[in-house]
């Protein structure tokens, strides 16, 4: 048989509520090209004649059954070995991909030859299917990169990615608390190759009691402390200590530093890592201006934290602001003005 171009691969542990809908979602691709591989990781419940059944209807959906229940890694890096396609597409067992993912993302990939991993914005749906918040994450190459320094600026569920990086890199890594695998290797791909994500929505995300994320978060939160942290000594040479990497990732969640001296801590960590990505990307002046104007955003509001605790840390903080992005107070005025409107 002649490989299909992108093989979706999709873990499923004890699934039976939502795994009819997502494997669906995947057969009505506008793209007809790939195949659909489910991991069945030991499933107690109905999963498997769910699958059995529509395997039966599709013979684009290949079904293994692990032997037991091995765990989420193991079941995703064994889809991902299974997997024939060039490209490969990430499918969770509760979501639901818009019929031209493929289409869209292929598309893009073969447009830019140098992306390795693309996303897309996703829109979160409860377990009755109803649609709430988009989440949209970073487009630009560079400021996809630079962001993975604050959040995982790619949804993981989302993505497309080649299969050719995928397996230089080993798959999964090992040891992680479940759910931080693909921030380790994002982190990996954000530095060795390109990212990027598609502005659009094309999965729905679902956001319920079952999910991995709702219900292991403090400890992912903690090893992505440990992965962010290992990752800036080994590519940018920059000791971080496990506050300033809390407090990194803090920004991202609205969890901004108690006092002045945080706040004048991480704005020299700002000033610090900027370099190595404006250096990175430096072929590219709108990767360039969408780094600086992120980073300054960031020291106007270290800058804005420390003047409201009275700290003569304000000044140095907004001066460096300016120097890193002239323009960026304008930004950060915006920004602070949107989310003010959103509550």
């Amino acid at each position: 048989m002649t490989a299909p171009l992108v093989s979706a691969v999709m873990p499923v542990y004890n699934g039976e509520r939502f795994v009819v809908e997502a494997v669906r979602s995947i057969l009505a691709q506008t793209f007809g090209d790939f195949e659909c591989v489910v991991v069945d990781d030991g499933s107690t419940d109905g999963t498997a004649k769910l699958l059995e059944a529509e395997q039966a209807r599709d013979s684009r959906l290949v079904v293994h059954r692990q032997p037991s229940n091995l765990g989420f890694r193991a079941a995703l890096n064994t889809g991902c070995a299974l997997a024939r396609g060039e490209l490969i597409a990430r499918m969770d067992a509760d979501d639901i991909s818009e019929p031209t993912r493929f289409e869209q993302q292929v598309a893009f990939l073969r447009a830019h030859p140098e992306v390795g991993v693309v996303g897309s914005a996703m829109q979160v749906i409860d377990d009755h299917g109803v649609r709430g918040r988009v989440k949209s994450y970073p487009a630009g190459g560079g400021l996809a990169a630079w962001s993975m320094l604050f959040f995982n600026s790619l949804g993981h569920p989302s993505v497309m990615m080649r299969r050719a990086l995928l397996e230089a890199a080993g798959w999964y890594p090992a040891g992680r608390v479940g759910g931080t695998e693909d921030y380790a290797i994002f982190l990996d791909f954000s530095w060795k190759s390109r990212i990027a994500n598609l502005p659009e929505v094309l999965l729905l995300y679902r956001v319920w009691g079952g999910n991995m994320t709702h219900t292991k978060w403090e400890a992912q939160e903690g090893d992505a402390v440990r992965l962010l942290r290992a990752f800036v000594a080994s590519s940018l040479d920059i000791d971080l200590t496990p506050d300033d990497a809390i407090a990194m990732r803090g920004l991202a969640r609205d969890q901004y530093p108690t006092d002045a001296r945080t706040a004048g801590r991480l704005g020299s960590l700002i000033e610090k890592l900027l370099p190595h990505y404006v250096d990175r990307f430096r072929d590219s002046p709108r990767d360039v201006r969408e780094i600086r104007t992120d980073a300054g955003i960031r020291l106007w509001l270290l800058s804005a934290l420390a003047l409201r605790r009275g700290s003569p840390q304000s000044l140095s903080l907004a001066a460096k602001a300016f120097t890193t992005s002239p323009t960026s107070l304008g930004a950060f005025i915006a920004k602070v003005g949107g989310r003010l409107t959103e509550r």
